[in-house]
């Protein structure tokens, strides 16, 4: 049985406890593992408050926050602490459904030679497989790709969901859910462009002006974000 503290009790930090109950380690302030789970623009602060109270010497503390690398725990190191940055790379939404899910993801590592076998060993416990990134990865970069993945499909998916409810009522997000589920299983292919289809692939011109006719500005405008998006895909698939 291991002792763990875990800072930050929103959706990531409540699955990441259960999970050390699961495995029956006890959770405490006084643990030698710490992990924060607070939100990106919260973990600098965190981080102060923590060295303010506490001595960091044969800690190892680790936080999950995507965004950030090993450089915001730079402080809790030079106290004496093994660090690590560990991001699970899942979709959090409920605790009970999401510890299953974490044991089928992967969680990125980037840790010191010397805390890499900690991490290793808190992933394990976690039921999930451990991806070592490079120390040159662009953070910012690989949390955006992750965000369009995750965020921004929903984002599409409501909005899709919007509009179709005038013309088929209740079963609009039906529709949406089946529809967003093959683009995803097509998508998933080893040549992902070779799917993509509609009427910016097709070059239909007059389509895309009769959608942007029965939008609002507001809408025009974020439509028009998605075709540069989609235009930049073609261009790319024409290259090739």
């Amino acid at each position: 049985m291991t002792k763990v503290c875990i800072i930050g009790l929103g959706r990531v930090g409540s699955v990441l406890s259960l999970a050390h109950k699961n495995a029956h380690d006890e959770l405490c302030e006084s643990a030698n593992t710490v992990i924060f789970a607070v939100p990106d623009d919260k973990l600098v602060e965190a981080i102060t408050d923590f060295l303010a109270s506490n001595n960091c010497k044969d800690k190892f503390v680790v936080h999950v926050s995507g965004v950030h690398g090993l450089e915001v725990l730079k402080p809790i190191s030079d106290a004496g602490a093994q660090v690590a940055a560990l991001h699970p790379i899942m979709q959090f939404v409920g605790a009970e459904t999401d510890v299953e899910l974490l044991k089928q993801s992967y969680v990125s590592c980037s840790a010191d030679q010397s805390a890499h076998g900690k991490a290793s060993a808190l992933v394990e416990v976690w039921g999930a497989k451990m991806i070592s990134l490079n120390s040159d990865v662009d953070r910012r970069q690989y949390h955006l790709a992750l965000s369009l993945v995750s965020n921004h499909i929903t984002g599409l998916m409501a909005w899709a969901n919007e509009l179709l409810v005038p013309a088929l009522g209740e079963h609009s997000s039906e529709a949406v859910a089946q529809m967003a589920a093959r683009a995803v299983a097509a998508a998933s292919c080893d040549d992902p462009l070779s799917s993509l289809t509609g009427p910016v692939a097709r070059g239909d011109a007059n389509t895309i002006a009769q959608h942007m006719q029965s939008l609002d500005e507001q809408q025009q405008l974020r439509y028009a974000g998605l075709l540069l998006n989609l235009q930049a895909l073609v261009d790319e698939r024409r290259d090739v």
